[in-house]
């Protein structure tokens, strides 16, 4: 049965948008830019402001499809003024001459004889392809179909999220010609994890940005934990009694994970922890999750029994036991989900256990083959299941440096050594200093060096934490580097230049060329701090707010690139007040470091001007929402009563 279906304009929570008409398109997403995967043909999909296109969706369409079909919608109609009409129908047969959208798998896609590429099957990865006059979205697991309606936008109507409050997208079409598609694109790291305050709210601006998923979003949890979770699964209270060898000699602060040596024990305690694992997929709030960790307590304690002694003398690290029962629970795991009809039900493909070699914790059992230049497991038993990756967070590295570089040479072994006991792994990567949140972090290169080097190493899953203490608004263009990480993450090879180039006309409009100068102003600056001035300064607890890193000379002329910039976007003032509004948000959202500069380091400087500045900073801070100084609990609103008091 046919039926016609009015479309809503209204899906996420935008508060504006504009065009940019000059922001064309200098490269797409795809990790494969030698290949020609678009024809100009002598066809429109729009002409003079009209056209025949409809959307097509299954009947019984999914999440993924629904989104896709109704940002479709909402953005042609945004960017042409024409209502697209979407049709639910299982019946409808290509034909060569029907114009129409098709998304994900409807009748059409499936009499269209479209040969679907294996690389477009996986997580988030999608196919693009004209056929007759149809243009098919054919989407792999998860957001593949949308992401390819993003793509498809991109290319046609120059769409491009910055932020949650900004995109690109041209205004005023009245013809866009029809290309003969053959796209097919998929991400770097098939799990990346956005891990920003706004993206973690907003999920539609999210997913525009190619975001992937949250990192709560993303992650089952047990009792209201995600990680350290061990003792949340076979606790003490419960087991202790009977099961005394389960737990770490001789402090019981961890699990033993040879149950002392003891067979019998040690399957018992298999068992226990598989059927608590079964417990946790099934429940509710963890339904459409894709990761569970298994994971030690967050403490610095090892078991020292005498298996536990016995073992990491042997392999030189307390991790060969750990993947042994991970690999033993996740095999009860898998045959559950493949043989029990109440498992099947709870099958995903792209579920993972996953555990963090962290602390004492992070050495894996390898040994180093001189002729192959590379580490290997010590012997076949210490390699994990494809289903279970272990993840690791250098918290030490110099993150304003590749992590190939020298100074990272510890950190990029132990990335290296876990390499290879896994066939998939996970790195948490950072991107802030967490001691203060309102100062640039120099990460900028670096980052795309370091992420290239981790696809090529084979990481699966990246996260990258920024500055998601601060849940709106973030100072030291770190607004610019969450855009800039999720590109990279989409592809590693991507030209930077021009992501660069695209975020600051976008998000700065008018103000781009004022703003770029303050950027690569502070770039260069950051040089001079790595190689002298404070060499540690990479490091992401390393006290940055001290007075000689910041000299009063270089904050003045950054200031004056900021002033130059709001004069610049002054004429929106009365022209475009919404406009106004977003600009003067993105620009006094970097003034705020600089202000915070003035009163915390040059107070005395200021003399009568002292109120102007600190009334200004309050205001710019408020207006935007930044709440905190660095991680934990320091309020920023605590700094500006001191300043009140003053």
């Amino acid at each position: 049965m046919k039926k016609i279906v009015s479309i809503l304009l209204a899906t996420f929570t935008l508060f504006c948008c504009f065009s940019c008409s000059d922001n064309k398109k200098e490269t797409n997403f795809s990790t494969d830019e030698s290949s020609i995967d678009e024809i100009l043909t002598s066809e429109y999909i729009l002409k003079n402001g009209k056209t025949d296109y409809a959307i097509v969706l299954p009947e019984n369409s999914n999440n993924y499809e629904e989104t896709a079909a109704s940002e479709l919608a909402l953005l042609f109609y945004e960017a042409t003024g024409i209502s697209l009409s979407t049709i639910r129908n299982d019946e409808l047969t290509h034909n060569d001459t029907a114009q129409y959208f098709s998304i994900g798998n409807t009748s059409l896609l499936e009499t269209a004889n479209i040969e679907i590429d294996k690389k477009a099957e996986g997580k988030n990865a999608y196919q693009i392809t004209t056929k007759g006059k149809t243009i098919y979205f054919i989407g792999g697991r998860e957001n593949g179909v949308l992401y390819g309606v993003y793509e498809f936008l991109f290319r046609t109507l120059n769409f491009e999220q910055f932020s949650e409050d900004c995109y690109s997208l041209d205004k005023a079409v009245t013809d866009i010609p029809l290309y003969d598609y053959s796209v097919v694109d998929y991400p770097s790291f098939p799990d990346h994890l956005a891990f920003t305050g706004y993206m973690n709210r907003n999920r539609g601006v999210m997913h525009r940005m190619r975001g992937g998923s949250t990192y709560t979003g993303d992650q089952m949890s047990i009792e209201g934990w995600i990680g350290h979770n061990t003792l949340i699964f076979i606790k003490k209270s419960e087991h202790l009694a009977e099961h005394e060898k389960w737990f770490s000699y001789p402090d019981q602060s961890q699990l033993c994970y040879v149950a002392q040596g003891d067979e019998e024990e040690y399957a018992l305690l298999v068992d226990a922890m598989f059927e608590r694992v079964k417990e946790t997929i099934m429940l509710d709030h963890n339904r459409g999750r894709k990761t569970l960790y298994i994971d030690i307590m967050d403490n610095t304690s090892c078991c020292n029994c005498w298996k536990c002694v016995e073992l990491r003398e042997y392999y030189g690290c307390n991790t060969a036991q750990m993947i042994w029962f991970l690999n033993d629970v996740d095999d009860k795991l898998q045959d559950w989900f493949k043989n029990d009809e109440l498992g099947k039900a709870y099958y995903d493909p792209g579920f993972m256990l996953q555990v963090s070699f962290y602390e004492q914790y992070t050495e894996a059992p390898v040994v180093y083959n001189k002729s192959k230049e590379q580490w290997e497991p010590m012997d076949e038993s210490v390699i994990f299941n494809k289903t279970v990756r272990p993840t690791i967070a250098p918290i030490h590295a110099n993150y304003q440096k590749p992590i190939t570089d020298p100074v990272n040479s510890t950190y990029y072994s132990a990335i290296q050594k876990i390499a290879a006991v896994s066939q998939q792994f996970g790195v948490f990567w950072y991107s802030t200093n967490f001691s203060g949140y309102l100062y640039p972090f120099d990460t900028y290169s670096a980052m795309q060096s370091s992420y290239q080097t981790l696809y090529e190493m084979g990481c699966s899953r990246l996260v990258d934490e920024t500055q998601n203490g601060n849940d709106f608004g973030m100072t030291g263009f770190h607004m610019f580097k969450s855009y800039l990480s999720t590109a990279l993450a989409w592809d590693v090879y991507a030209d930077q230049n021009a992501l660069t180039e695209r975020f600051f006309n976008g998000y700065f409009m008018d103000a781009a060329d004022d703003m770029m100068k303050f950027y690569e102003s502070y770039r260069n600056f950051s040089q001079i701090q790595q190689n002298g001035l404070c060499p540690n300064i990479g490091g992401i607890s390393y006290w940055i707010s001290k007075k000689e890193y910041w000299p009063k000379a270089v904050i003045d002329e950054w200031q004056g690139y900021v002033a130059s910039a709001m004069e610049k976007i002054e004429k929106y003032k009365t022209t475009d007040p919404k406009t106004y509004e977003m600009l003067y948000k993105h620009i006094s959202m970097e003034r705020v470091f600089l202000d915070h500069c003035y009163l915390y380091f040059y107070k005395v400087n200021l003399g009568k001007d002292f109120a102007f500045y600190r009334d200004r900073f309050i205001a710019d801070f408020r207006l935007n929402n930044i709440t905190k100084t660095r991680e934990g609990n320091y309020p920023l609103e605590a700094f500006a009563q001191t300043l009140m008091e003053d």
